[in-house]
């Protein structure tokens, strides 16, 4: 890895939570609970260390249960739905 690159990867000792990326994911039904999380996930293993999903209320839980790091908040559900 270059000099460079390294410098730009290593995080301050004493930076806080939302100082290394801060990512924001809405997403998320009764058929398709895992994509925020896992997209979460990736986020953090990517240097990020802040991530907040929205999800439909239905399904919060089930994306909350992945990982301790994951802040879930949750929407009413339908509430994004496409109205036919």
């Amino acid at each position: 890895m270059s000099p460079k690159l390294r410098e730009k990867l290593d995080r301050n000792k004493n930076s806080h939570k939302g100082e290394n990326g801060k990512v924001g994911i809405v997403g998320g039904s009764k058929d398709y609970s895992g994509a925020p999380a896992l997209a979460a996930q990736a986020a953090l293993k990517t240097g990020c260390d802040l991530t907040k999903i929205v999800t439909s209320e239905e399904v919060s839980d089930v994306v909350d249960s992945y990982s301790e790091n994951l802040i879930v908040r949750s929407y009413p559900s339908g509430y994004l739905a496409l109205q036919e």
